[in-house]
């Protein structure tokens, strides 16, 4: 008798909106853990708004969610300077890694093998620079990071079915200029 193994995968969650554009194809590779971390999404009340819409397209899915603290002093230490950068500058790059070191750090401690990020996925995201920093995470980290291609295509049917919350803004304040 064989066993079939499926391998653990730690995905980085921005949003439930990205989230369901690459979902499906994640859990039917990977046995995926989703991480929600985003200690750049403000006010208080959009992080949870975030947070609400993801656990529910998580349990829809049924894949277990960790919530990782919410750290936006930590995230202001690191890009304050950058405050008045446009939208995909250095500001950006800087909470790219942020989260996804912290994720690459969760899958050491969590002893996952693999991970990647919704990030990528965007269509507003610089998805090279994020490919790119997650291969230089998985070497540094000794793990594997799973590249996501970028997409215009979300799961239109499940956002509707589920009733999920799309926000209008990449998440921090300084991205509403």
């Amino acid at each position: 008798m064989t066993i079939a193994y499926s391998k653990k995968l730690l995905l980085h969650i921005c949003c439930a909106i990205c989230t369901s554009r690459v979902i499906e194809q994640l859990k039917s590779q990977f046995d995926t853990i989703g991480f929600f971390y985003n200690p750049n999404i403000e006010p208080v009340a959009e992080y949870q708004k975030r947070l609400d819409a993801t656990m529910v397209l998580a349990n829809y899915y049924n894949i277990p969610i960790i919530v990782g603290e919410y750290e936006n002093q930590l995230w202001h230490s690191h890009v304050n300077e950058y405050k008045n950068f446009p939208e995909n500058s250095i500001r950006c790059e800087i909470c790219f890694k942020l989260r996804m070191e912290k994720t690459a750090t969760m899958c050491k401690i969590k002893n996952i093998e693999n991970f990647t990020t919704t990030l990528a996925a965007s269509p507003h995201k610089n998805s090279t620079f994020i490919n790119q920093l997650g291969q230089k995470l998985a070497t540094e980290y000794k793990i594997n990071f799973i590249l996501i291609p970028q997409t215009q295509s979300y799961h239109s049917n499940i956002i509707r079915t589920l009733n999920l919350y799309r926000q209008k803004y990449c998440g921090c304040l300084f991205s509403l200029r």
